[in-house]
């Protein structure tokens, strides 16, 4: 093999466009050597991906080498990414939060668009990781070691709204340090729920007497089926549901992942003394990646305030872990998913 050239040579792409590239191997001839089995990579992970067969994916604004290999000759062609043109007519977000706008931890937590932090001292502004595409910076959550422990443990931060809203579509990345579990070692002998609860919808209370404000959640933690996803409605009503997930494989990886959801609360909100009969509207739809998952549920909210970003682990752990936050955005109108 004398050569290996990337065709084309070059690309511009916008986030989230794909392009497929080939190669051409030549032998001392300048004759194309057919069947050729060729390696792809690319220069700059954080702007680009590239699969074994050539397809490039815009990960994040920059340029990038896009380099194929064949018994030691290499071939490069260069991608530029830009940011992606807003579809016509897409609704702009009513909270859009990039953490590398903050300099400091401090300015963070004083920002005016959060509620409250719990605890303070666990939140921190990290400055050496974002999300592709998304800033350069994040918040992290520190979770310290508790040893012995099987009582709730919460990191939160709380984001209200200006006004309640029925419905919203919320987009943000996570990513978890590759040790973070929600079950304690055996040696704790915890019978406390195995969960994390890692987002909160938080309602008002729904027009009822004695009815305060609430909230229902997404969780992590073993199910009917070993590891799974789950929503969970608040406990004086509403119907829960789980789909198998292999969390610690996909999730807890130390990688970024991209998270989006959707919810719409009841048309007829559920009272505690109402029975469900599978009748009520109450819409929740998360997306992992590209992984869809959804379910309808029934609550006693009306209304949704706020949410929360992260709660309760209810076991541990047994060593320090992190979790990130980055590149949030939420909406109330349909952002077109």
């Amino acid at each position: 093999v004398a050569s290996v050239t990337v065709e084309p040579s070059s690309v511009t792409l916008e986030e989230g466009q794909t392009f497929q590239f080939s190669a051409t191997v030549r032998d001392a001839n300048g004759h194309a050597v057919q069947g050729a089995e060729v390696e792809w990579s690319a220069g700059n992970h954080d702007v680009i991906s590239v699969t074994e067969s050539g397809l490039v994916s815009a990960l994040g604004i920059g340029s990038a080498e896009v380099v194929v290999h064949q018994e030691g000759v290499a071939g490069v062609g260069f991608v530029t990414v830009g940011e992606s043109s807003p579809e016509v007519g897409s609704p702009e977000p009513f909270i859009a939060i990039d953490f590398s706008d903050y300099q400091s931890t401090q300015e963070m937590l004083d920002h005016s668009i959060w509620g409250w932090t719990n605890p303070v001292e666990s939140i921190k502004l990290d400055t050496t990781t974002g999300p592709p595409g998304g800033g350069t910076a994040s918040m992290r959550y520190d979770w310290q070691v508790r040893e012995g422990s099987c009582s709730s443990y919460t990191i939160t931060r709380n984001i209200p709204f200006d006004e309640n809203v029925d419905e919203v579509w919320i987009e943000m990345w996570l990513k978890y340090s590759d040790n973070f579990t929600q079950i304690a070692p055996p040696e704790y002998e915890c019978t406390s729920a195995r969960t994390y609860s890692w987002f909160q919808a938080q309602y008002p209370g729904a027009g009822q007497p004695g009815k305060g404000a609430g909230s229902f959640g997404l969780h992590y933690g073993p199910g009917n089926w070993g590891e799974s996803l789950q929503i969970r409605p608040p406990n004086d009503a509403g119907v829960s549901a789980q789909f198998p997930y292999e969390v610690h494989s996909r999730i807890f990886t130390g990688e970024w992942v991209r998270i989006r959801i959707h919810i719409r609360v009841p048309s007829q909100p559920k009272s505690s003394d109402v029975s469900d009969d599978g009748s009520y509207d109450g819409l929740m739809r998360w997306w992992v990646g590209e992984e869809l998952f959804e379910t309808n549920f029934a609550t006693v909210a009306d209304a949704i305030r706020a949410v929360a970003l992260g709660a309760n682990l209810r076991q541990g752990p047994s060593e320090l872990m992190h979790s990130w936050w980055g590149d949030i955005k939420m909406w109330d109108q349909d952002p077109g998913w």
